[in-house]
């Protein structure tokens, strides 16, 4: 029952204090005059650094700020500035780059084990995320003039912007040979996780390094004959990449790989480059360059302990199923429950042995045709190489789908 005398509270000493109901209690003494110091000291530190500066540099300081009072006054934040651009615009470009700076560099005080590599990385981020803040939106790779699907990754076409400054740069740091074998040697891994879309991305490219010439001629004949999906799309990326020097194909490939295959990044983390977009395209990047090397490795031995499991548990509940059958003692409600789970089994053994051994080039052009006559057209446009979402994809396909069993860097 509330009452209207004060509340006592008694403290450790003894001592006791009241406190009215309803009432707020008023700071003490000692606060006051710590604020009043604390504002003191700050103000006299402004007007020492005011005070020893030159008089013109004073005068104009005064200046301006009488002038960005007013404004601040009379100015709103949808008032039209030069060029039909706002204050509110101009204040969230201010905000977006301050924001943009302040995380690269946290980012790179931050980051342990920090190399020259990364703070390119981080640096060329923010050089992205500063045209991505002023409203530049990023310009479509050109079509191809044979069917309109975007040229070839590495192409003479397709190689502006970010990625073709990053394949100079590493083609520049790196030597153009080392750096051939070593994507060479990637593609004719005989366990490529590299998905059939991204092989035809590289593939004109890795033919021209190979000083496959192509044939004008023989490419009309097949067109004219009719040859299957894979045949055609081989052919145009192979004259997507005619105009290409050997020398150049041999220098641009391994940019080529790292864009199509984020396993041989991690393989090579020299070769990580920074992808167009926010704060996580850098962030990937940099992850890129501190996940284990043998990280294909793992995933290949995932994939058969995957097998294993999938194997054990079908065999245990079909032979399970089996025993409560003969038995017949069982209710109809288990029997169907194990003949669910040796079902399930079977299922994601099938897929445990896809994923370890792949499946034949003709399941995944079968699929990609599928895809195109479900979707339609849209389907046709890949996701716009180098930014995160089709990277993110290509983990997907690396870790989730079943490889080509046979690659097309390994047909001859």
């Amino acid at each position: 029952m509330a009452s209207g005398h004060p509340k006592v509270l008694v403290a450790q000493n003894g001592s006791s204090c009241h406190i009215q109901d309803g009432a707020p209690a008023a700071a003490s003494t000692g606060a006051l005059a710590g604020v009043l110091l604390l504002f003191g000291g700050l103000g006299g530190i402004v007007l020492y650094i005011v005070t020893i500066l030159p008089p013109a540099v004073q005068f104009f300081s005064t200046v301006a700020s009488i002038g960005a009072v007013l404004v601040a006054r009379e100015l709103r934040l949808n008032d039209q500035l030069a060029c039909g651009v706002s204050l509110g615009d101009v204040l969230v470009h201010v905000i977006r780059l301050w924001q943009a700076v302040c995380v690269h560099v946290a980012v790179m005080f931050s980051l342990p084990d920090i190399t020259s590599a990364d703070l390119r990385i981080i640096w060329q981020g923010l050089a992205t995320q500063d045209s991505a803040a002023t409203g530049v939106r990023q310009v479509a790779a050109p079509k191809s003039s044979t069917n309109g699907a975007a040229p070839p990754r590495g192409s003479a076409q397709q190689l502006p912007g970010a990625a073709a400054d990053s394949g100079a740069a590493l083609s520049g740091m790196l030597h153009s040979e080392r750096s051939f074998v070593l994507a060479r040697q990637w593609l004719q891994r005989p366990d490529l996780k590299m998905g059939l879309g991204d092989q035809l991305e590289v593939y004109g490219l890795y033919q021209r390094a190979q000083a496959e010439s192509f044939s004008e001629s023989l490419a009309q004949a097949a067109s004219k004959t009719g040859v299957s999906w894979l045949a055609g799309k081989q052919f145009e990326v192979q004259r997507a990449c005619r105009d290409i020097s050997q020398a150049s194909a041999r220098a641009r490939l391994a940019s080529a790989v790292a864009a199509a295959d984020p396993l041989f990044v991690v393989a090579h983390p020299e070769f990580a480059m920074p992808r167009p977009g926010d704060h996580v395209g850098m962030m990937l990047s940099l992850a890129e360059r501190r996940m284990p090397r043998n990280l294909g490795e793992v995933v290949g031995t995932l994939h058969r302990r995957l097998l294993w499991v999938s194997v054990s548990c079908a065999l245990g509940a079909a032979l399970r199923w089996a025993q409560l059958r003969s038995a017949k003692t069982a209710s109809p409600r288990r029997l169907v429950m194990w003949l669910c789970a040796a079902v399930l089994g079977a299922v994601s053994s099938g897929y445990s042995l896809a994923l370890v051994k792949g499946l034949p080039i003709k399941v995944h052009v079968a699929v990609h045709i599928a895809i195109a006559k479900l979707f339609g057209a849209s389907s046709k446009e890949p996701l716009t190489a180098g930014t995160v979402s089709a990277r993110l994809r290509q983990y997907l396909v690396a870790f989730l789908a079943p490889r080509v069993q046979q690659s097309l860097f390994l047909q001859r």
